[in-house]
């Protein structure tokens, strides 16, 4: 039976996963609630579908967005849930959820403790963490400057959040960066995802990174540890992201630090963190 393909909690999740819009975290959140919502309508309307339907809209996802770690994540953590029945499934699937938004939250306030006070900042990208981290620094009289990629242009709507906000703000091409950091405190960018040796980012990270540390300017990456994927699940995304011309991957040593909702880590201690994750067989 595939009833469940016209139930609006999958359409919903499908819509979601074809063409995500805004930041990872974002899209992990919303999908966590769809994929809570289609597995309690399963319940109801169709049990003799389940595990099936579950594990199909869940590999689904990882096949369709493998770069995108926190639907990776989702995903994986459902299908590790899934043999304890679909009661746990959809608890660990709202689980994600408020675990993702109490990171944001979180993670603004460790990422905005290390911005210095009327500290000029770049970044470089539209990641939600590292714009909420900047909201929440703005009484700190903070400036930001966006760096725009002709490839893919996400600085102009960070500006504008940002300038909504009430903090100063400028959008510079990425040919300008060079000149623009001599006058640059700290520059502050996201992940799509972290791998235990690599990060993967916006097309124009490692370049950025690079003209940051010949200044000695800190890079900053901010990620949730949702984002953080074990090898298996990271040489995936990393190979979708090789594929892109909008992203590619870094190696954390490019980075002064990795900042999650955990604390500040090293390149050492962000690979403990992305191996400690288990990765279901179903996905493996």
């Amino acid at each position: 039976m595939t009833e469940w393909l016209d139930w609006p909690s999958y359409r919903r999740l499908g819509a979601l996963v074809r063409s995500p819009d805004g930041g990872a975290a974002e899209v992990g959140a919303l999908a966590a609630t769809d994929l809570a919502d289609f597995i309690e309508a399963l319940v109801r309307s169709a049990p003799e579908c389940y595990p099936d339907a579950v594990e199909q809209v869940a590999r689904e996802i990882v096949l369709r967005q493998p770069a995108v770690a926190p639907l990776v994540a989702l995903a994986n953590a459902v299908l590790l849930a899934i043999d304890g029945g679909p009661g746990i499934a959809a608890a660990e699937a709202r689980g994600f959820q408020k675990r993702l938004a109490a990171s944001v939250e979180i993670l603004s306030t460790v990422g905005a403790a290390l911005i210095p006070e009327r500290g000029a900042v770049l970044t470089h990208g539209a990641s939600s963490s590292v714009r909420a981290a900047l909201v929440a620094a703005r009484g700190k009289g903070i400036r930001v400057v966006c760096a725009a990629s002709p490839i893919i242009d996400e600085a102009r709507r960070m500006a504008a959040d940002l300038s909504a906000a009430g903090i100063p703000v400028e959008v510079v091409a990425d040919s300008q960066v060079p000149d623009t950091l001599y006058a640059i405190d700290l520059v502050i960018v996201g992940a799509h995802a972290l791998g235990p040796e690599s990060a993967i980012n916006g097309a124009g990270t490692a370049a950025l990174a690079k003209e940051a540390s010949n200044v000695g300017v800190r890079v900053l990456v901010l990620a949730s540890a949702d984002k953080a994927l074990p090898a298996p699940l990271f040489d995936r995304a990393a190979s979708a992201a090789t594929a892109s011309p909008a992203l590619e991957v870094v190696r954390l040593a490019a980075f002064d630090s990795v900042v999650t909702e955990l604390g500040v880590l090293d390149p050492e201690g962000a690979r403990r963190l992305a191996e400690s994750h288990p990765v279901s067989p179903r996905l493996a």
